[in-house]
C-alpha cells in the first residue's frame, strides 16, 4: 500500500475510518431484532449460518490459494493450524501478527464477535423476551471482562466492551419497531460533528466509550430516515453486495497495490489516488462476487421468502 502523509490530517482521517467497526456492530443488532426478532429458533439459525458461513469459508480458501500461488502443497502446518482455526470462528493471536487477535482472512475478526451475538440472540430467542435476554447476557459478560481484564484470545474477545454496541444496537432496534425515532434525525449530524472532535477530547473521553457514543447517535439518526427516504440503485447495490465486498477487498488490494504503484504520484496526491481506485476497485470486484457467487449461493442454500417488513408504529409481540 502507499505510504500514508504522516500529518495530523492523515492520523485524523484514520480515526474517523476505525468508527466504520463500531457502527457495524450497532447495525447488526439493529437489523437482527428488526428482522429476526420473531423468527423461531431452527430458522434463525439455519438463515444466520448460511448468511456468514460459506462466503466466508470460500473467501478464506481463495486467500489461501492465491498467497500460496495455487500450490496447497506449498501451505506449512502452522498456517494451516491458522487456518482452521479461522474458520471456526475461534479467535487466536495470529501468527504473522502475534500482538493481534486475527483470523487467517483478517476481516474475519468481526466475524468472530457476530457469530457469538448470533448465539446470544438465539439464546434469547428460546427463552424469550429476546431484547431483555440478550442484553443481560451482553452486560454480564462485559462486566466480567471488566473485573478480570482477560489476555486470553477467546476470554478477551467475547467479554470485550464492543459487545455492548450489539445491545445498543437491538434497543435502537425495539425503538424503531415502536416508532420512537421519528424526530432523532439530529442526532445523524451531532454524532459526525462528535466524531470529528472526538480525538481532541480523547483525554476527557475513554477511547472505547467514546466510540461507542458516537457511532451510537450516528445509527439512531440515520434510521430516523428509513420512511419515506428516496432509494438510490447503485447505493441499493453496494448495500447489497457489502459483505462479498468486506471479505473479499483483502484478496484484491495486494494486486491493486502493485498496479497503482506504477502511477508516478507522490504525498497526497498518491495516497488520496490510491484511496479513490482501492474502492473503486474493491466495491466493482466485491459487486462481481456478489452477483454471480453470493446471490446464486444464497437463493440456492436460503430463499428468502417474501413477506412484508415489519411497520415501524408496530409493537413487538414478543
Amino acid at each position: 500500500m502507499p505510504a500514508i502523509p504522516s500529518d495530523g490530517c492523515s492520523t485524523l482521517l484514520l480515526r474517523i475510518l476505525l468508527f466504520g467497526v463500531d457502527i457495524f456492530f450497532l447495525i447488526s443488532g439493529f437489523v437482527l431484532y428488526v428482522a429476526a426478532r420473531n423468527e423461531s429458533p431452527p430458522e434463525f439459525l439455519r438463515r444466520r449460518v448460511w448468511r456468514i458461513v460459506p462466503l466466508y469459508w470460500a473467501a478464506s480458501a481463495a486467500l489461501l490459494l492465491v498467497s500460496n500461488r495455487f500450490n496447497v502443497f506449498a501451505v506449512e502446518p502452522g498456517e494451516l493450524a491458522h487456518f482452521a482455526k479461522s474458520l471456526l470462528f475461534v479467535p487466536h493471536f495470529s501468527p504473522s501478527h502475534p500482538s493481534e487477535i486475527w483470523p487467517y482472512l483478517i476481516p474475519g475478526w468481526a466475524l468472530d464477535y457476530q457469530m457469538f451475538f448470533y448465539c446470544v440472540f438465539l439464546a434469547g430467542l428460546v427463552l424469550g423476551r429476546v431484547q431483555y435476554t440478550a442484553s443481560l447476557m451482553l452486560l454480564f459478560l462485559v462486566a466480567v471482562g471488566a473485573l478480570t481484564l482477560p489476555t486470553e484470545p477467546v476470554a478477551a474477545t467475547y467479554t470485550s466492551k464492543l459487545m455492548l454496541e450489539f445491545a445498543i444496537g437491538v434497543w435502537i432496534g425495539v425503538a424503531w419497531v415502536k416508532g420512537l425515532l421519528k424526530w432523532t434525525r439530529p442526532l445523524l449530524f451531532l454524532g459526525f460533528a462528535c466524531l470529528l472532535v472526538y480525538p481532541a477530547a480523547k483525554a476527557c473521553v475513554p477511547q472505547v466509550w467514546g466510540r461507542i457514543l458516537c457511532s451510537s447517535m450516528i445509527v439512531a439518526g440515520a434510521v430516523s430516515f428509513r420512511n419515506g427516504t428516496r432509494q438510490y440503485p447503485l447505493m441499493k447495490l453496494l448495500g447489497d453486495a457489502s459483505y462479498s465486498i468486506y471479505l473479499t477487498h483483502p484478496i484484491l488490494l495486494k494486486p491493486a497495490s502493485r498496479l497503482w504503484k506504477l502511477v508516478p504520484l507522490e504525498g497526497w496526491g498518491q495516497f488520496l489516488g490510491w484511496v479513490a481506485f482501492s474502492l473503486v476497485a474493491c466495491a466493482a470486484f466485491g459487486v462481481l462476487v456478489y452477483k454471480y457467487v453470493e446471490r446464486p449461493l444464497m437463493m440456492r442454500l436460503c430463499p428468502v421468502r417474501r413477506r412484508p417488513p415489519p411497520d415501524a408504529g408496530t409493537r413487538d409481540g414478543k
